[in-house]
């Protein structure tokens, strides 16, 4: 009866002992919402004449780019963050 229970507890331990199971993790991609370029910036109309108009277009052009700019820096610069933190850890 020893044995028998010896035998067993052998064959228990020597299976648990040969089971590794690799995991291997990739680091998630960005969602789409996040990834979509900057709205395009405002044209001049040809047929203006108004220096007031051209001067409103360019600071809403400005306007649109440094949010466009700061989104866009802001999210590359945590994304590589976390993307160098993951690879550490391994």
């Amino acid at each position: 009866m020893k044995k028998l229970l010896l035998v067993i507890c052998l064959i228990s331990l020597v299976g648990c002992a040969n089971r590794v199971v690799p995991v291997t993790q990739k680091f998630p991609t960005a969602p789409e919402e996040l990834t979509t370029p900057c709205s395009d910036l405002k044209d001049i109309p040809e047929d203006t004449d108004k220096l007031s108009v051209l001067a409103g277009t360019v600071i809403s052009n400005y306007s649109l780019y440094h949010d466009c700019k700061m989104q866009v820096d802001s999210w590359n610069e945590w994304y590589t963050t976390q993307k160098k933190i993951f690879e550490e850890v391994k």
